[in-house]
């Protein structure tokens, strides 16, 4: 599992990992651009850290247990949750979902990750939540 939170987290991905989804950097922009630029902020000091994390899921991720951005396992931790928004897109063979969870009325986490590296029972999570 990857956090992002600022551009600093997506230019370290790109670097150390072989993550480049230009999708996931597009969304970030446009989160900076319907509210850190409102703020007053540079891209370069805002942070997702207030309004509602990126996150990328990875093969091999437990979806059960993602306490570490608040879906704890006592409710199936991603699989327990009900997006509110869903989008996909095709990347060759496969498709990069992503997920938004409302969590208030302030913050949203937005998950991100590419179907075919899942599990059976997350794509059947996902099937159920278009």
């Amino acid at each position: 599992m990857r956090i992002i939170k600022t551009l600093r987290d997506i230019e370290l991905l790109k670097k150390k990992s072989q993550i480049n989804r230009k999708e996931i950097e597009e969304y970030f922009n446009n989160v900076y651009s319907n509210i850190g630029k409102p703020e007053g902020k540079t891209i370069d000091e805002f942070s997702l850290k207030d309004c509602g994390i990126i996150v990328y899921i990875e093969d091999g991720d437990n979806v059960w247990d993602l306490e570490q951005i608040g879906l704890n396992p006592g409710d199936n931790g991603l699989l327990g949750a009900v997006p509110e928004w869903i989008d996909e897109q095709p990347i060759g063979e496969d498709k990069l979902e992503s997920r938004c969870i409302v969590c208030n009325n302030e913050y949203v986490l937005s998950i991100f990750l590419l179907k075919n590296n899942m599990d059976n029972e997350v794509k059947n999570w996902i099937e159920d939540n278009r």
